[in-house]
């Protein structure tokens, strides 16, 4: 799926780990976070078309719909956070090739504060516990339900 997202791109998908990815000369990275395989071909365009000279590093991203407490040491509301400025990140995230080289030098793949955002979408959603898989599974019935209509 993610290598038919970036079909005519002149993209080439490269398992495994960061440093096995990285090869000079490329414009654009993306990685992946294989719990999300049901990302829709278009966030994973968006995010590659996103990443550039202006804007190194691009993720896609839902707005919040959960309230969202700050919670004190105690375990009691301190305050309700703004959601509006709230969103959550998904994957594909896009780099360019500095950008990849210097997130993975920290240890970590953290998305820098001036990260250009895209529109993400719900199907992307993370499959990691036996309810997310059961919501999953769900889906996908509908999905064939709806094909043999």
């Amino acid at each position: 799926m993610f290598g038919d997202a970036l079909s005519g791109l002149g993209c080439r998908v490269v398992p495994g780990s960061v440093p096995e990815a990285i090869e000079p000369g490329h414009d654009v990275y993306l990685v992946h976070d294989p719990l999300r395989a049901f990302t829709p071909p278009s966030v994973i365009q968006a995010v590659a078309a996103a990443v550039g000279p202006e804007s190194p590093v691009a993720v896609p991203v839902l707005p919040m719909s959960d309230t969202v407490k700050a919670v004190g040491a105690s375990n009691v509301i301190i305050s309700t956070l703004d959601r509006t400025l709230l969103r959550t990140a998904q994957t594909p995230a896009g780099f360019t090739e500095a950008a990849l080289r210097a997130a993975y030098a920290t240890g970590m793949l953290v998305l820098p504060a001036g990260a250009r955002t895209v529109p993400g979408h719900p199907d992307a959603m993370r499959v990691a516990t036996p309810f997310e898989l059961r919501l999953a599974e769900a889906l996908l019935a509908a999905e064939s339900q709806e094909k043999t209509l």
